[in-house]
């Protein structure tokens, strides 16, 4: 399915977003997103090697383009094994149930900033400057991270760009470009 997806977005000629596109955004809806249907399972090592979906993220009135976390085995390898994150850039994890899970720093290179995004596409937490975990820990003993109050998404960019950025609880969130058959609430 992922495949059929990924090759009705190719033949159909994706491409990012412009400026004056962005510019021509309505205003922040207040409908509860409804994210894609995913497990909650534990991450798993993932043998997928296809590209990541991407959609834009606005934060308050901040751009960024997101790579869509959207199936198990995406969300599982999330940001792992990557050397560095292009500022402004991140990826958003997408959850079936609105509910994001725990999240944990297995096999980063960089530290990050987790922003949690609520039902009503406003940021509910910042868990800021998230930090690699030392060489050689091994995974049982990987430390945890969740939101303080129930998140629908979690969007990880580079730590210090939510202080940066003033990405802070209560910043209105819109999610933009979604791929077809990917629910965009916050758009």
């Amino acid at each position: 399915m992922l495949l059929l997806l990924t090759l009705c977005l190719v033949a159909l000629g994706c491409r990012p977003s412009t400026d004056r596109e962005w510019a021509a955004l309505p205003a922040i809806p207040t409908a509860a997103p409804t994210p894609v249907p995913l497990s909650a399972a534990a991450p798993t090592p993932s043998t997928e090697t296809d590209a990541l979906a991407k959609a834009g993220v606005v934060i308050g009135g901040v751009r960024f383009e997101a790579e869509l976390a959207v199936s198990p085995a995406h969300r599982a390898r999330g940001l792992s094994g990557r050397d560095s994150l292009t500022p402004k850039t991140g990826m958003l994890f997408v959850f079936e149930d609105s509910i994001a899970s725990s999240f944990w720093m297995n096999e980063m290179r960089f530290p990050l900033d987790f922003v949690w995004i609520g039902e009503d596409c406003t940021v509910v937490d910042v868990t800021a400057n998230v930090p690699v975990p030392a060489l050689g820990t091994e995974q049982a003993e990987l430390p945890t991270y969740s939101s303080g109050a129930p998140a629908a998404y979690n969007f990880e960019i580079n730590a210090g760009e939510a202080d940066e950025y003033g990405v802070a609880v209560g910043s209105p969130v819109r999610i933009y470009g979604m791929p077809p058959g990917i629910e965009s609430p916050c758009g």
